[in-house]
């Protein structure tokens, strides 16, 4: 925590030396000019205790611009005029991102962007399982897909958008809203 501006003017006014010249009367105009320098004095001081916070991306308030220039953002997914959380979260989810189609790291990346998430893979034709002719070819139910439903309410765009960027193309998947489909990409 900073000192306030009071402080730090009773601080310059210590520095000078006493005597009738430097009162330190707080109506005096000497009290009032080292009250205004005072000012400035805590602004770099609440700036420095900020720094403090800001060197986080998932906690930065005032680095944002920094933190999304330096990773290409905003993009297609996220755009200036998304809320900052959205942009803040997509900075947090580019940095931590390792890539993976499993369902717990898709689980964890959409948390990272602020969804709660259930995740279900079906998957595809396995050999020793499956037969030659029990199935016609094309057949969707053989191939491998995620089923991804958002359950906190959160607008899915964002989601759909970064999991389209690095979901392999063989892998299909479905979006739902609190059971509800609401996207089929993949195809």
């Amino acid at each position: 925590m900073s000192y306030t501006q009071d402080q730090y003017a009773q601080q310059i006014l210590q520095m000078l030396p006493p005597g009738k010249a430097y009162t330190r009367d707080p109506s005096s105009n000497l009290y009032k000019m080292m009250y205004s320098l005072a000012g400035q004095m805590k602004a770099v001081d609440d700036s420095a205790f900020d720094l403090m916070v800001d060197w986080q991306p998932g906690n930065t308030t005032n680095f944002l611009e920094e933190w999304q220039q330096s990773l290409g953002l905003p993009d297609r997914c996220v755009s200036g005029s998304s809320s900052f959380d959205d942009q803040r979260n997509q900075v947090v989810a580019r940095l931590t991102f390792s890539g993976a189609s499993t369902k717990n790291f898709i689980q964890s990346y959409a948390q990272s962007l602020g969804y709660e998430v259930d995740v279900q893979e079906w998957g595809q034709i396995i050999c020793g399982v499956h037969a030659c002719g029990t199935m016609p070819c094309g057949d969707r139910s053989a191939e491998a897909c995620l089923t991804i439903n958002i359950t906190n309410g959160k607008d899915p765009s964002l989601l759909i958008c970064e999991i389209k960027s690095f979901i392999p193309p063989y892998l299909h998947f479905y979006f739902f809203e609190n059971g509800a489909p609401i996207s089929i990409t993949g195809d």
